[in-house]
């Protein structure tokens, strides 16, 4: 049975954005009950503002479709990688402009959710067996 690396490239992306999701999930309560409810959300938003770009560039990057319009797999991420940008500026303007957002809350779960991405190789690391 051949094993195909896009999938596993795919199953692998979306596996850390979901881990980010949790990260953000769990500080969000976390800044619920300790603090209330606007720090919540302003954690949540600073998270979204992490795990949505990530997870359209996951989408985008492994999808059939999109390698087809982009030509090629370095393209797809190029690409990708260029869109996430975008958003992750655009999600940073909504979460200060439009819903006043504690900057702290904001900035730390973004990082905490970044930091996901940092420890992945620790996360999903398969030890080989000799």
């Amino acid at each position: 049975m051949k094993r195909d690396p896009k999938r596993k490239g795919r199953l692998t992306a979306f596996r850390l954005v979901a881990s980010q999701a949790i990260v953000v999930a769990l500080i969000s309560t976390f800044c619920f009950v300790l603090w209330g409810e606007q720090l919540a959300l302003s954690a949540l938003m600073g998270g979204s503002v992490a795990v949505i770009p990530n997870f359209v560039f996951a989408t985008l990057t492994f999808s059939h479709k999109w390698e087809k319009v982009t030509g090629n797999v370095v393209n797809a991420f190029y690409r990708g990688e260029a869109i996430k940008l975008m958003l992750t500026v655009t999600l940073f303007v909504l979460a200060f402009a439009v819903v006043k957002s504690d900057p702290r809350a904001v900035f730390g779960c973004y990082i905490s959710a970044l930091m996901v991405l940092w420890m992945a190789p620790l996360l999903f690391q398969r030890k080989h067996l000799g």
